[in-house]
């Protein structure tokens, strides 16, 4: 598997049945995990879930929310420097006209210089398809509010 970092590639082992390197798109990445148990599922990609199995949590945040999250550990701990600020999140180039670009290889997209948006890569299947395969997280970020 390859990946890209700072500009650069780099090869690290991959430890799931995907073959990364073939130019895969995010619909069959979607499928493989689909057909994939959890503890098989490279660890990038597999559930959170599974790595909190048995605790408890007092706090749940996500990447769009992390500078809001590190703020409230940080009042909760008494921790009196502010925590870094998260740099935003880039949301990329939207597709045109809704175009939904989930059956294209990731290297295709990375080469016509596109960044879709999360809404450019999910059409109301896929989005579905997801959101069973990672019920548990998204149930879990629902009982935290979000």
């Amino acid at each position: 598997m390859t990946f890209w970092t700072g500009g650069r590639a780099r090869e690290v082992p991959a430890s799931s049945r995907i073959d990364y390197g073939a130019g895969v798109s995010l619909r069959r990445v979607v499928a493989m995990l689909e057909a994939t148990p959890d503890r098989e599922i490279d660890p990038h990609f597999r559930p959170q879930r599974w790595f909190t199995k048995g605790f408890g949590f007092d706090i749940v945040g996500t990447l769009e929310t992390l500078g809001e999250t590190l703020a409230e550990v940080a009042r909760r701990s008494g921790i009196r420097t502010p925590p870094p600020k998260a740099r935003p999140a880039r949301s990329g180039q939207a597709g045109e006209g809704g175009v939904c670009y989930a059956d294209e290889p990731s290297g295709s997209l990375r080469e016509r210089g596109v960044r879709p948006t999360v809404a450019n890569m999910l059409d109301d299947e896929l989005r579905e398809r997801v959101r069973r395969r990672f019920e548990k997280d998204f149930r879990l970020l629902e009982g935290a509010g979000f």
